[in-house]
């Protein structure tokens, strides 16, 4: 496989995933998301339950278009960072929340997912040729 595809699947991998998790924390209810980051005691809370859904959506969106590439890579890696410090190393520990039945932070999933998004969004942050056309 060269290196035009490889670089292509991981953004459109990674751009997927970050717009369906931000289209899930609106459709869940802003107002849950807004509890689990009280709950994680994130300052503003009701400010960055609408923040972090819109940056995943229009970030993961723009990954998958190849626009602006670098800017939203290394903004989605400030929220993978985030997302592991919060949610997913807590989970490992034992420390959940408990959202409309389900818990969050304890899936088997989480953190490798969250770390392989991480290395993409680092990766395609330091990359100066992410563009399609350099095929």
């Amino acid at each position: 496989m060269n290196n035009f595809k490889f670089v292509r699947g991981a953004r459109v991998f990674a751009g997927t995933v970050f717009v369906l998790a931000g289209l899930f924390k609106l459709l869940a209810g802003r107002g849950e998301f807004a509890r689990m980051l009280e709950f994680s005691k994130v300052p503003l809370p009701q400010v960055i339950s609408v923040a972090v859904p819109l940056l995943e959506i229009v970030g993961g969106a723009a990954l998958c278009a190849n626009r602006q590439t670098r800017i939203f890579a290394a903004l989605l890696a400030c929220d993978m960072i985030a997302a592991i410090v919060l949610v997913g190393i807590p989970g490992k520990r034992g420390r959940v929340f408990s959202a409309q039945g389900h818990t969050v932070g304890d899936e088997a999933w989480r953190l490798p997912l969250e770390l392989v998004l991480l290395i993409i969004c680092v990766w395609l942050s330091a990359k100066k040729d992410t563009a399609d056309s350099t095929r």
